[in-house]
């Protein structure tokens, strides 16, 4: 079986959509990155194949298994290589070797193959890196679903990061994924190799490779915008620095430590689904809330728009944050470009709705797209 590249980048966009929140913690969910063993799943010990590989699924036992060779190959690809045949990506201040079997991708800051869903891909966080990472195991424990095979502590040139070898379900089967996050007290990367199980021979080690030779260079990242192909205008909403691929407004200039305060927030990106469908208006309900951490009450108003020649749709909602109750009002514009699209959101404390909205609005209504200035 093989995974559609939009298909591959959906699952695994979602580790963080919009930053890092506060999760409550207790004795039976402990998110500790040192701690994180407690959710990992069981495997299987199984003959390897002629290529030295553990099959993806065993018959005898039902059920699927990863290879454990990712995991012995970790000290065997950690820091082993030369910048030689390494991309800068300046939007993240990172270079990363790119696989031999997987292009540069304009979607994302990443690699992607196209026919295999195979990915790399980059994040970026104004959160400390412990923050991050205890977010990162708080969502694979809450979900009950993502098996954390194997964790392991790390220096990224330099810098101190986690590596996480996981599984998560993908309709009947699963998809492999490996991680690392690091950084410091102000400020974290994610990089994230996605791919079929079944392909792990062609894109397991090349991943690996990847993932375990981040070099940090020494010049600065690039502003925030200048890696994106739209402006906005600011407004009382200022652009704020730390995340690539798209960008997000606030009021100081300074994203908060909790998504979920009484500040608004706006960020706006291009699309990674396919916007390709016949029932636009039904693939854009579907993109009203930024996050499945927050919860769709009631959708207020809903009207058609048309922005920079770009049709679309407009909504404000009313919702929830799953993780404290805090009730929300939310922003959502999408507009639809050919076979790809925006997504624009907004929210905030219901308490301000009537000074937030206007200003998510007039945000969303100065979008323009930078070969159209």
């Amino acid at each position: 079986m093989k995974f559609s590249g939009n298909i591959a980048i959906c699952v695994f966009v979602l580790i963080l959509t919009c930053g890092c929140r506060d999760e409550p913690k207790s004795a039976d969910n402990p998110v500790t990155p040192e701690n994180v063993d407690a959710n990992a799943q069981n495997t299987v010990t199984v003959p390897e194949d002629d290529g030295g590989y553990l099959p993806v699924f065993d018959a005898e036992h039902g059920q699927n298994t990863i290879s454990n060779r990712m995991q012995k190959n970790f000290n065997r690809f950690h820091d082993k290589m030369d910048e030689s045949k390494f991309f800068h990506f300046k939007s993240a201040g990172l270079k990363i070797y790119q696989p031999e079997n997987m292009p540069r991708t304009e979607k994302f800051s990443g690699f992607l193959s196209e026919e295999d869903g195979a990915s790399v891909l980059l994040l970026t966080n104004p959160f400390s890196m412990e923050k991050t990472t205890s977010q990162l195991v708080s969502d694979a424990v809450r979900s009950g679903k993502t098996g954390i095979i194997y964790t392991k502590k790390m220096k990224v040139d330099g810098q101190e990061g986690v590596f996480y070898l996981t599984k998560d379900p993908f309709g009947d089967s699963f998809i492999t994924k490996c991680i690392v996050a690091f950084g410091n007290d102000d400020f974290s990367w994610i990089v994230t190799g996605t791919f079929n199980p079944e392909l792990e021979s062609e894109y397991g080690e090349e991943i690996l490779t990847a993932i375990l030779n981040i070099k940090i260079p020494d010049e600065e990242r690039l502003p925030p915008g200048e890696d994106v192909d739209f402006t906005l205008q600011p407004n009382r909403l200022v652009i704020t620095p730390g995340f690539i691929d798209k960008v997000v407004f606030t009021l100081t200039g300074i994203f908060p430590q909790e998504v979920v305060t009484k500040e608004p927030i706006f960020q706006a990106g291009r699309a990674l689904i396919d916007f390709d469908v016949l029932d636009q208006r039904k693939l854009a309900v579907q993109l009203i809330s930024p996050t499945p951490a927050f919860q769709i009450d009631l959708v207020s108003s809903e009207k058609e728009v048309k922005i920079d020649d770009l049709e679309g749709y407009e909504f404000v909602s009313i919702g929830t944050d799953l993780g404290s109750g805090m009730p929300l009002v939310i922003y959502t514009m999408i507009l639809f470009d050919d076979k790809a699209g925006y997504v624009m959101h907004g929210w905030g404390s219901t308490e301000n709705e009537e000074n937030y909205v206007p200003d998510f609005r007039a945000l969303a209504e100065s979008f323009k797209r930078k070969q159209n200035k």
